[in-house]
């Protein structure tokens, strides 16, 4: 019912912005990423967080709508009695003219700004039926037995909604600019949101990485050298493709998949890469899940080596790399019915299995060659749905 103040607005925003980079000692960190790609949709590259004046605006233009369709409301004729407008007649910008009140603020959505005017005024069309509302035709049209109509332009149903108002503002208001081939690769639900979103920021090269640190004059450039291999300039390229101990994390994966890869000239076009495989169902999510893995554990590793001085021991990584992923791909599998596990009891602890993802339609357990089974773990008591077990060696 009424615009957002401005003050009311900032302050949210703020706080959003506060959550969202956090605070270091006291003091607001640099934001990483510029907040309207944050604000924006995920398909258009951002984190789908919304901008608070344009569902404010979404909300307030309904009553435009609601002002169209709503021939007989009550409420309708007391704002045309005081407002002195005509309310048989279409909704035009001369005729919404208000000096007072609720109805100003929402006569003044179209001005608040220049993409949310398009929407405005693209949005609402008149349907022409008798052509009784527009005046300069006087001949009957084809829907005769029908009085004109307005319909929403944006909605294949006609009808208005906050949501198709907000899909309309960011379509026009991104027309024509750059979209990255990976915006719809990306948001696929494979893992944690944690992780995808470190995967969003590396993608956007967002990461504080140590030439991004020297660009703020945050540490010197003898201090700049890859925290891995310091060989090179640590920059997000480098870390997480062309450092070799990074590299051999990769080459692991396809080695053990039995693909080949060439090194990638960045890492968007290393994620586009990697999801254009021949694989297809519970293998390309597996495959899928392996890219999300390796770039979040290269970034923890970074951080921890990094900042706590911790060395990586890579060759125990990329042992249990493949593992970790496969987990990770399980949890999201809620519909898999049947599930093998034969002779890998030396590196999976059914305790680490995620059973209580599996809890409503897994039908069939295989539990074969564990060697070192004892007892079942108590987190299988989860697999309510479980009919046939087989444990063999």
């Amino acid at each position: 019912m009424f615009k957002i103040p401005k003050g009311v607005l900032k302050k949210i925003i703020s706080l959003q912005r506060k959550f969202y980079w956090g605070r270091n000692n006291g003091r607001d960190v640099v934001p990483l990423m510029n907040w309207n790609i944050i604000q924006s949709p995920k398909a258009m590259g951002g984190l789908g967080v919304g901008d608070l004046q344009i569902k404010n605006a979404s909300m307030l233009f309904k009553w435009w709508w609601r002002f169209s369709v709503e021939h007989k409301a009550l409420w309708k004729r007391i704002i045309c009695s005081i407002h002195e407008l005509n309310p048989e007649g279409m909704f035009r910008s001369e005729e919404k003219v208000a000096k007072f009140g609720l109805w100003k603020s929402i006569c003044s959505v179209s001005d608040w700004d220049t993409d949310i005017g398009k929407v405005t005024k693209q949005g609402i069309r008149i349907k022409i039926g008798k052509g009784n509302t527009v005046g300069f035709w006087e001949d009957l049209w084809i829907g005769k037995d029908k009085n004109d109509c307005h319909i929403w332009a944006f909605d294949k149903s006609e009808c208005y909604t906050a949501k198709t108002f907000v899909d309309a503002f960011y379509n026009l208001k991104y027309n024509g600019a750059e979209h990255k081939p990976w915006f719809s690769h990306l948001w696929k639900g494979l893992a944690p949101p944690k992780y995808e979103i470190i995967l969003w920021a590396i993608l956007w090269n967002k990461v504080n990485t140590k030439d991004r640190m020297l660009k703020w004059k945050e540490m010197a450039w003898e201090e700049t050298m890859c925290t891995f291999c310091g060989e090179e300039l640590e920059t997000a390229k480098h870390l997480f493709l062309h450092c070799r101990y990074s590299w051999e994390l990769w080459t692991s994966i396809c080695e053990a998949w039995d693909m080949a890869w060439i090194c990638p000239g960045g890492i968007d076009d290393a994620f586009l890469i990697w999801c254009d495989s021949h694989f297809v169902g519970f293998e390309k999510r597996l495959w899928d899940v392996f890219f999300i893995a390796i770039v979040t554990i290269i970034w923890e590793l970074r951080n921890e080596a990094f900042f706590e001085n911790k060395t990586p021991n890579w060759p125990c990584i990329v042992d249990k790399l493949g593992l970790t992923s496969v987990l990770g791909a399980l949890e999201h599998l809620t519909a898999l019915e049947s599930l093998s596990l034969v002779d890998i009891d030396a590196e999976l602890d059914l305790r680490d299995m995620p059973w209580s993802f599996l809890h409503q339609n897994l039908r069939s357990l295989e539990l074969k060659y564990f060697r070192t089974l004892r007892n079942l773990p108590k987190e299988m008591m989860h697999l309510t749905a479980l009919e046939n077990l087989y444990i063999g060696y």
